[in-house]
């Protein structure tokens, strides 16, 4: 079989396959992230991202009420403190922008939050996958050891 006939093949199969058809997934604004997840533990799937790298890892994260957020990780990073707390706001458009004390560098992060019907799934705003978090882990209440309230 001819290399244009395989690439074509192959495109139309792509072309007309269900993934074409999935619902498109947006992000949630505001509300929707402070009625879903503001005073909930969150524990992601077994995948992260940190300080850009990704991680075999959980991590658990607790955003308050109050603009405050911990969190703590399945296992201790290497050079890295296995919990950790920082700061956090939410934008109109629901970006949640997250500085914390030690983790990625100090530096501000930035992500949105998507809600799909098992999880909600984290991506930074440079479209980087993060984590994803399945909606039967949420906890009501802060459940981080270290930062008990």
């Amino acid at each position: 079989m001819k290399k244009s006939t395989v690439v074509f093949l192959f495109t139309a199969l792509v072309a007309t396959s269900p993934v074409n058809f999935a619902a498109t997934l947006n992000s949630m604004n505001k509300v929707q992230v402070e009625n879903n997840l503001i005073n909930k533990t969150l524990t992601s799937i077994g995948v992260d991202n940190l300080d850009g790298r990704t991680v075999n890892n959980s991590n658990s994260v607790f955003l308050d009420g109050h603009g405050h957020v911990f969190g703590e990780m399945g296992q201790k990073p290497t050079n890295e403190p296995q919990t950790d707390k920082g700061i956090y706001t939410i934008k109109n458009d629901g970006a949640i922008y997250i500085t914390w004390e030690h983790w990625d560098n100090k530096k501000q992060l930035c992500f949105h939050i998507f809600n799909a019907k098992n999880a909600y799934i984290s991506i930074d705003c440079t479209n980087v996958f993060h984590s994803a978090f399945m909606k039967a882990a949420i906890q009501s209440g802060n459940h981080i050891l270290d930062f008990k309230n």
